[in-house]
């Protein structure tokens, strides 16, 4: 079932808007206090290396692919076509 107040460059919007969202979710799953540990404080930094995640390689890697699969499916679902009430008559 669409949304029928939503045309099409609408659900494009939010299909985007969702995947940055996701990957906002993502970032902050598998990042260690995202966003609070990073940063400048006077002259030294909060943190002493980048790219350091909380979680396995492998965790990591079934998150994200999770993730994707969640905007994947989301996306299929908002932007398929659908049928025309023209096209019965």
């Amino acid at each position: 079932m669409h949304a029928p107040w939503l045309n099409r460059s609408q659900r494009v919007v939010l299909v985007v808007g969702f995947g940055v969202a996701l990957y906002i979710f993502g970032l902050w799953l598998s990042t260690p206090n995202f966003p609070a540990n990073t940063g400048w404080v006077g002259y030294a930094p909060l943190t002493s290396s980048f790219g350091h995640t909380s979680l396995s390689n492998g965790a990591d890697l079934i998150l994200w692919f999770v993730l994707i699969a969640v905007w994947v499916s989301a996306s299929s679902y908002l932007l398929r076509t659908r049928p025309s009430s023209r096209d019965e008559n």
